[in-house]
């Protein structure tokens, strides 16, 4: 028998100064009385032992970037989501020469072409008018929102005129509810690095106004690549993580620890503030202990980073078996994800050049995508996709619905590569969309797991805010928390029958 319960609790929370923070949920919103919708249950009638994957980017119409100007930096930046609302999962693939848009129908994508921004921006998705479908958005100066309408995009400023005239370009942008006033907000980072990033204040209509003072002041201002909105801190509002390249020159990366809807500077009380020159970040809890880790990419080497209960980092790597990273090589995007279902998050890394790209247009550093399978806490090199390029952003969806993830991988030069599972596998999963930021906490097989809703997919690249568990061996779940930003607690107790998707009903 499944039972849903709203919980009112006393939730303490471990403060990053050490100290016990107690927020009283009775005086939180009503309860619900239900609050998880359980979809159908996915049959496998003829499992696998194990995944694997067949490349069909070029089956499915994929292509390469239009007149590649800056092979270094103008990788695809992609959004994944099911924009036409049919069902599947369609793209948005942009460049600095030009943008795709590619619409799922049946077995390939119907593509739709549109000039490049004018320089290489990153594309993020949010539903920034609250209407209930997510938006694609586009940096530069004017800031877009490029809204789907009738099988096109249909670039739409997201700044009023009056109030957009003279602001730095947007190098990316992402979406967080900084304030928690219900309307999401944009955090910028700004591509000239003698310039600060910024924040875009949400109105929930779809237009923003920038808060120029949003960054402490005399702080150095970076030279941000890659940014995540995460509760570091656990008191159930967002806080920030930016990765900066070039940390020694410009500025470490940061993480901006949210104060009442305020960003104070909290990098030296985590210990994560790498000086390095970062490109990517993505977190998630491979150790299982409920606290988010980071794993950061840069130029030459990458970092794990173990999240432990007073707020603080530790630096992993080399003691989880991550090898060092070739000098020639740079990590660009990169996510945690669990590849087998096995229950253990893995990783998968896109790597590429080292600059020889930008200076030596002949040179292409070529590699397969770095996996990493994680197995009771050691990560190891794992070769299981077979096409060389130079990498730059992950996404992941279950694009044929079989419970096991696809990937998209894009190339600086070439077409992405699309990644497809060839079946059903004998392991356990489940899914839960809703909210973003949302924890979402799964017991099954009596193994506890804990991920976080998000949008954000990789440097470069958004997706639809689905949350992916792999279960092992376990076919039933026994429990599902999901706990909100509000403070809200919705629990569905089992035991109930896997592969399936749960949804967070608004």
């Amino acid at each position: 028998m499944v039972r849903i319960v709203p919980l009112l609790l006393l939730v303490a929370c471990a403060a990053p100064d050490g100290e016990s923070r107690v927020q009283d949920e009775t005086a939180g919103p009503e309860p619900v009385e239900t609050g998880l919708v359980l979809g159908e249950p996915s049959v496998c009638a003829a499992p696998l032992a194990g995944p694997t994957w067949t490349e069909v980017g070029g089956d499915r119409g994929l292509l390469r970037s239009p007149n590649p100007s800056d092979a270094h930096g103008a990788g695809g930046t992609v959004v994944a989501d099911d924009l036409d609302a049919d069902g599947d999962v369609d793209l948005v693939v942009a460049y600095d020469t030009g943008t795709y848009l590619y619409l799922r129908e049946g077995a390939a994508y119907r593509v739709a072409s549109y000039p490049g921004p004018d320089g290489y921006f990153l594309l993020a998705l949010a539903d920034v008018d609250a209407d209930g479908r997510r938006d694609v958005l586009l940096g530069g100066n004017p800031m877009q929102e490029l809204e789907y309408t009738d099988g096109e995009l249909r670039p739409r400023p997201i700044i009023p005129t009056e109030l957009g005239a003279g602001l730095p370009p947007a190098q990316g942008f992402f979406p967080g509810d900084l304030d928690a006033d219900g309307a999401l907000d944009l955090f910028v980072i700004v591509s000239p690095v003698e310039l600060p990033d910024y924040m875009l204040h949400g109105r929930g209509d779809g237009w923003f106004e920038p808060v120029l003072d949003a960054v402490p002041a005399g702080m150095p201002n970076g030279m941000g690549f890659d940014a995540r909105w995460f509760d570091w801190d656990r008191d159930l509002d967002l806080d920030l993580y930016v990765v900066n390249d070039q940390g020694p020159t410009y500025g470490a990366n940061v993480l901006f620890e949210n104060d009442g809807g305020t960003l104070v500077d909290a990098s030296d009380r985590c210990a994560c503030d790498l000086s390095v020159s970062g490109m990517g970040v993505d977190l998630g809890d491979y150790d299982r202990d409920g606290i988010a880790d980071l794993y950061v990419t840069q130029a030459a080497g990458e970092a794990l980073l173990r999240g432990l209960p007073d707020g603080t980092y530790v630096d992993t790597t080399r003691a989880t078996g991550i090898p060092q990273m070739s000098a020639f090589e740079m990590g660009w995007g990169a996510i945690f994800l669990d590849l087998d279902n096995d229950a253990d998050l893995d990783l998968v890394e896109a790597r590429g050049d080292h600059w020889q790209e930008a200076t030596n247009p002949e040179f292409v550093y070529a590699t397969t995508p770095t996996v990493y399978l994680q197995a009771n806490g050691v990560f190891v090199d794992s070769p299981w996709f077979d096409r060389d390029g130079s990498w730059r952003a992950v996404v992941a969806w279950d694009d044929n619905q079989d419970g096991v993830l696809d990937l998209l991988v894009t190339d600086v030069v070439e077409r992405p590569a699309l990644w497809l599972s060839d079946g059903c596998t004998e392991a356990g999963w489940l899914e839960v969309e809703g909210p973003v930021g949302a924890k979402v906490e799964v017991r099954a097989g009596g193994v506890d797991q804990t991920t976080w809703i998000t949008q954000q997919s990789s440097m470069a690249a958004s997706r639809t805010p689905i949350a992916h568990v792999g279960l092992g061996t376990a076919q039933e779940v026994e429990l599902i928390r999901v706990t909100l930003l509000t403070g809200e607690v919705r629990t569905l107790e089992g035991p109930f029958e896997a592969r399936r998707r749960v949804v967070v009903a608004p």
